[in-house]
């Protein structure tokens, strides 16, 4: 099990400054792989943005978990089976996130975003390194 990341944790491994940091905290690690996260507070979420912070999880997940790809860049190369349940409302969401599988260099998780226990949305993300030019 990994030690919970912090906020400085979250900005060294992201390289994003805000605003573009969307992760503030990891809530959990629990037994079985899933991880939580919290996101920022903010006045206003668009599902776009939950998108996002739902990349920024998994590639939190892929960094943490492996320290040779601590250094990697990643980039979405699909958001799949992308479900939006509710109009997503201020404040602070949590995200639940579990690795499906690696292949190809390849990393594949489930992502679930939820406002006061309500699921706002629901999604496939899946990463690819950046090659060095």
């Amino acid at each position: 099990m990994n030690a919970m990341l912090g906020p400085d944790d979250i900005a060294a491994l992201l390289r994003h400054r805000p605003p573009a940091l969307l992760i503030a905290a990891e809530l959990e690690v629990a037994e079985d792989g899933q991880r939580r996260f919290a996101t920022v507070a903010r006045d206003e979420w668009h599902w776009t943005q939950l998108l996002d912070a739902a990349a920024q999880a998994a590639g939190l997940c892929v960094r943490s978990d492996d320290a040779a790809l601590a250094g990697r860049a990643f980039v979405v190369a699909a958001y799949e089976r992308v479900v939006q349940a509710s109009r997503p409302g201020p404040g602070v969401h949590t995200l639940a996130v579990r690795r499906l599988r690696s292949f190809l260099q390849m990393h594949q998780f489930t992502v679930t975003i939820a406002a006061g226990g309500v699921q706002v949305l629901a999604a496939q993300v899946t990463l690819a390194p950046v090659e060095a030019a």
